[in-house]
């Protein structure tokens, strides 16, 4: 959301069809890109290990909000 700060140094794996097709870490600001070998109109999954968070931060609850399309599906 606006203003709210990235969260540096985080690492990301991408999954499609429960077979993970690379990782990736979050960079200094938190943002992130997997690049190499993504297909258009293919449905992937991107994880990240609540082991991996910095102490005190959780991930946001799955489907808050009203918007379903702007809403988190973060699993737990």
């Amino acid at each position: 959301d606006a203003g709210e700060p990235g969260v540096p140094n985080i690492p990301l794996r991408l999954f499609q069809n429960g077979i993970q097709r690379g990782q990736t870490t979050t960079n200094s600001t938190g943002e992130y890109a997997f690049s190499t070998g993504l297909l258009p109109n293919t449905a992937y999954e991107v994880r990240v290990n609540t082991s991996d968070l910095p102490p005190g931060l959780v991930l946001t609850r799955r489907a808050q909000g009203t918007d379903r399309n702007l809403d988190s599906d973060a699993t737990q």
